[in-house]
């Protein structure tokens, strides 16, 4: 049986306290360019923090870090809904999802692509966010190029 009943405060207070020490250190980073808390959201359940990040594949990009009451979510926008070739467009993610660990593609607003996932507040420790980071970059990288041919060629 799943225990669906929130994290005790200590906790949470624990995971948060591990969130931030590692996005000041995420902050030195190589691939890291900023990391910014977005000031509209309360501290705790319903803070939020962007990753601004840069690649080969796709050069910089956006990975969104939002506490939740049971756990943390991480997403990032990967392209807009194809133009062209959707069913291979959609096929290449798809297949890509079978080897990405922890982190999905999706359609999101608008027919958007997004990469998607979640930790447990009590997984939310230095190397599960390392790992975490460490698969929306490579899922980014490894799949960007393909997707971007594959929606706009003619």
């Amino acid at each position: 049986m799943v225990d669906r009943s929130p994290p005790t405060e200590a906790v949470t207070k624990a995971s948060l306290e591990a969130l931030h020490a590692w996005l000041n250190e995420a902050a030195e980073y190589p691939m890291v360019d900023a990391v910014v808390r977005d000031e509209t959201t309360p501290d705790g359940p319903g803070e939020r923090w962007f990753l601004r990040l840069t690649g080969d594949a796709k050069s910089v990009w956006s990975l969104w870090v939002s506490v939740h009451q049971r756990s943390l979510h991480l997403e990032a926008y990967f392209t807009p809904a194809p133009e062209r070739n959707a069913a291979r467009f959609y096929e290449h993610l798809l297949r890509r999802n079978r080897s990405t660990d922890d982190v999905a593609f999706c359609i999101g607003e608008e027919d958007a692509i997004f990469l998607r996932s979640r930790l447990a507040l009590e997984r939310v420790v230095p190397d599960e966010l390392d790992r975490a980071l460490g698969a929306f970059y490579t899922a980014v990288e490894d799949a960007f190029a393909t997707a971007v041919r594959l929606s706009f060629a003619k």
